[in-house]
């Protein structure tokens, strides 16, 4: 009742023969999400711990490379004058596959595949002019080496000797080293990635995303690590963006849903310049949302986007049929945004709120007193005969300059804060 494990030395085995001259199926490693790829190496691990499954073992790995690959194939003669180009001395046609062509990668693929289509998947790897050859011992892997030179003479392939590596335990082939430990990155490649700089635009964070992931293989669950930059890249992402107004000033922020609830952009926040902008609530509310609108405009303009604000009458505003001057300019200048409005409450509307009623807005008094004449005049006196103070009021009445944070006024002692004086 005991579950197997290894392999018993039995009178019976399996023996798997091979037609000669036919070429065994080979199939593409196709993509996995990472659930499947997380059941595939545990079972992997298992089947190798009971034995009934072990690495290749391959040991010895060669890298040919092709001399000027794309120049030992012909251009058809009928499309060779497609291929003109001028200079000083006149007119030039290729006669063979020259660089930058667009087909020219499938077609040199085409020709590797066809001539060395029977070692392919055995012992060899092909990728345009680079070729693999992997083998478990030497003596297998000069066999295998006797086998492809005899197809590259015949067929006129010359090879690069300076690229070319022999009888390695170890090579660098398209970005990954090889070796009968392990497959891994390149390590240059991986110091790219990690030097890369900041990516400031869609633009060049596709291109960083594109190479991160010829490694996603090694970073385990590589799409949910990569999420948050992925979502940035979707251009069809809708902007929110929330105004609130109040006497001080006014408040508003930019935001996007990326999947897991609104996410900031910027806070924005003003002044307002004076109460004669804007006399009502209503004013005040349509004029946060135009000045907000103005400061993103380079995002919003030519995109439909959300608005939120906690004035619900915003609503109705391009169905009003009188206006102000005033309201018709900013009406004139909203209007060429395409956006929805909706109303928030203010209750919920917390981040505008807020921006909209900075500290730096506002001035509380605490206490006010009035000072009448008689009183003034016992702090004077009283102020003299202290004897922590009357030296300070001498030092400053011979020298005001004297204490920078302090001056003295019809016998009183005043201290600097800032824009205001205190007692």
């Amino acid at each position: 009742m005991v579950e197997p494990r290894g392999v018993p030395t039995r009178s019976v085995r399996h023996t798997i023969e091979l037609v000669e001259g036919v070429v065994p199926p080979k199939g593409c490693v196709y993509r996995m999400g990472s659930g499947e790829l997380e059941e595939l190496r545990r079972q992997i691990d298992e089947m190798i711990d009971k034995g009934w499954i072990k690495p290749s073992g391959c040991k010895v790995f060669s890298k040919i490379d092709l001399k000027s690959g794309y120049h030992q194939i012909e251009v058809d003669p009928a499309d060779q004058h497609k291929t003109v180009f001028k200079t000083h001395d006149g007119l030039y046609k290729f006669t063979v596959m020259p660089f930058g062509l667009t087909k020219a990668p499938a077609t040199f693929q085409s020709l590797m595949s066809k001539v060395l289509r029977e070692q392919i998947g055995r012992f060899m790897v092909v990728y345009l002019d680079d070729i693999l050859i992997f083998s478990k011992s030497m003596e297998e892997h000069i066999k295998y080496f006797e086998e492809v030179f005899i197809i590259l003479k015949k067929t006129q392939l010359h090879l690069n000797l300076e690229k070319s590596e022999f009888g390695r335990d170890s090579v660098i082939y398209p970005g990954h080293r090889l070796s009968a430990a392990d497959l891994e990155p390149e390590a240059t490649k991986v110091e790219v990635i990690r030097n890369w700089p900041q990516p400031a635009n869609i633009r060049e964070l596709r291109s960083f995303l594109g190479l991160a992931s010829y490694y996603r293989k090694f970073v385990p669950h590589f799409s949910i690590v990569a999420r948050p930059l992925s979502r940035l890249t979707n251009s069809k992402q809708t902007f929110v963006v929330t105004t609130d107004a109040s006497q001080y000033g006014i408040g508003a922020v930019l935001q996007q849903d990326d999947g897991d609830g609104l996410r900031p952009l910027e806070f924005y926040s003003k002044r307002m310049v004076n109460e004669k902008v804007a006399t009502s609530t209503y004013m005040r509310e349509l004029y946060a949302l135009r000045i907000a609108l103005d400061h993103w405009k380079h995002y919003l303009l030519g995109c439909h986007f959300k608005v939120f604000s906690d004035h619900e009458t915003l609503k109705w505003i391009k169905e009003q049929t009188t206006m102000s001057l005033t309201l018709l300019r900013w009406f004139h200048e909203i209007d060429i945004f395409d956006f929805e409005l909706r109303h928030k409450k203010g209750c919920y509307n917390r981040v505008a709120d807020a921006l909209s009623r900075h500290p730096e807005y506002m001035t509380c008094l605490v206490n006010s007193y009035d000072l009448r004449k008689k009183q003034k005049e016992e702090i004077v006196e009283h102020t003299a005969k202290n004897p922590n103070l009357s030296p300070m009021l001498e030092q400053l009445q011979a020298d005001p300059s004297s204490q920078p944070d302090f001056h003295e006024y019809g016998g009183l002692i005043f201290r600097r804060y800032g824009n205001y004086d205190r007692l």
